[in-house]
């Protein structure tokens, strides 16, 4: 066979997921990257990043009962003690799997598929940069309000494989680096659309958890429906960060989200 006739398999997207204890978005966010993905790996630590023992079950669950028919999805546990370790441990996971690219995504990030392609198409019309940065939507209390103006932080979502690590949290290292248009795609992110009870479990696990302004639970989360006009400066750690929140127009919900919408109407 000439090398004319050799044909080249295209480059393989994986997407890795770093969860301990938070399920509640989970299978909406499988279904969200799902089609435009080549296989999935949740990590699935021991311990929390922070704070005291947790329990797993339910999340362990969640992802066990997911639709698995093609075989994408793969849970792997392990005793990784931070947010940098366990990154870079899927990194390496996926380079054992034989994937060109990580795509990196918590269980609270939402995508539209098609965005996601046309995100795919970019990064692999600039094969020489090693790590994308998405915009975001970022949801406040449910997603009946995002933040605004959107959060100038940018998370990264694709990382080429073998040409990045991560040096701190979600922080990475590499050459050369790209970001999406707004107009390309952008990243749902629903960390703070959740009860009372989930985000005091959030404040108690997540990384920044040492950096929390103080009272900023009693003070902020939990009244910022009852004060007219509605409280400003709302995020936990930076507070200018997330300067209001505002109605979110349902139109823009990717449509994984607008699905499991349909049954929950009080949250809208």
């Amino acid at each position: 066979m000439s090398a004319d006739t050799i044909s080249t398999s295209p480059p393989k997207f994986g997407a890795v997921c770093c969860v301990f204890d938070d399920d509640r978005w989970l299978p909406v966010m499988v279904e969200s990257i799902a089609p435009a993905i080549d296989r999935i790996l949740f990590l699935v630590a021991e311990q929390p990043w922070n704070g005291g023992a947790g329990d797993t079950q339910s999340t362990l669950d969640a992802i066990r009962s997911l639709p698995n028919t093609e075989g994408k999805i793969e849970l792997v546990r392990g005793p990784w003690r931070n947010e940098t370790e366990q990154r870079n441990a899927g990194l390496q996971l996926l380079q054992e799997r034989h994937c060109d690219y990580a795509m990196i995504v918590d269980a609270d990030e939402i995508y539209d598929p098609i965005e996601l392609e046309r995100m795919k198409a970019a990064a692999l019309e600039h094969p020489q940069v090693g790590a994308w940065y998405v915009s975001m939507f970022t949801y406040w209390h449910s997603v009946a309000y995002r933040i605004d103006p959107p959060e100038q932080f940018t998370p990264v979502v694709f990382v080429k494989v073998g040409e990045a690590e991560f040096t701190e949290n979600r922080h990475v290292k590499t050459e050369t680096v790209g970001r999406f248009s707004p107009a390309l795609g952008i990243c749902h992110h629903l960390s703070y659309a959740r009860s009372n009870e989930e985000v005091r479990k959030k404040l108690a696990r997540f990384s920044h958890s040492h950096e929390i302004q103080p009272g900023w639970y009693q003070n902020v989360w939990l009244t910022w429906r009852d004060e007219l006009p509605p409280r400003e400066n709302l995020h936990p750690v930076y507070p200018s960060a997330y300067r209001r929140a505002v109605r979110q127009d349902p139109s823009r919900y990717p449509p994984a989200l607008k699905r499991a919408l349909a049954s929950e109407r009080d949250v809208i």
